[in-house]
Parts: C-alpha cells; structure tokens; sequence
C-alpha cells in the first residue's frame, strides 16, 4: 500500500487474500505442469516409435535385398540335370545335322517330335 496506511496493510496481510490468491495460483500452475509433463511424455513415445519404424524400414529391406543377391549369385551345383543330358543329346543333335546337310539341296523342312517346324 502507497502512503503508509499501515493499519490497512496489516488487514490485507491477516484477511489471508494473498495467501489464498497465491495458492490458487499455484494450483494453476501445477495442473498446466503436469499437462506440459504427459504432453511431453507422450511426444517422446511417439518418437521412439517413429525412430524404430524408420530403422527398421531401412533395415528389412536391406535383409531381403542381401538374402535376394545371395540367392541370384549363388554358384550353380556342378551337375544340374541340364548339364546331364547335354551329352546325350548329342547324338541327336549330330545326327539331325548331317541329315540336314546332306539335305541342303532340296527343300528342306526341320520339324521337332511333336510336328512344329524348327528350320
């Protein structure tokens, strides 16, 4: 209080006006602190989520990327049954083309065992 009217300032002080006031503002401030709190906490829940998706969304497809390499540059076994029957087809083969060429002066039509031409 200005001027010095003492008796005036001391029955604001015992009223407890200010005392009640400032409790009040306390409780106000605590509530908003708490709000801050869980707002915070659930942020950075939602980023630690949003840091492992992004890690693993980097990660997996790296994974079936090596798995995919490793299956295409994979060595070939040494006996596939492609390789196994080359030798037997050349005998057909052989034979089809000295045919062929002992043929080369009349018209010659090369089919396959099921009818479709092949020359």
């Amino acid at each position: 209080m200005k001027g010095g009217d003492r008796p005036a300032a001391l029955k604001v002080v015992r009223s407890n006006e200010g005392k009640v006031l400032m409790d009040d503002v306390r409780d106000a401030v605590a509530v908003m602190r708490q709000a801050e709190d869980d707002l915070l906490r659930r942020r950075a829940d939602e980023s630690e989520a949003s840091s492992r998706t992004a890690i693993l969304s980097i990660l997996l497809p790296a994974l079936i990327g090596a798995v995919l390499i490793c299956i295409v540059f994979l060595p070939e076994p040494t006996k596939s049954p492609r390789s196994q029957r080359a030798p037997e087809s050349w005998p057909n083969s052989r034979e089809r083309l000295r045919t062929t060429l002992a043929s080369i002066g009349d018209a010659v039509i090369s089919t396959d065992t099921e009818g479709r031409i092949t020359n």
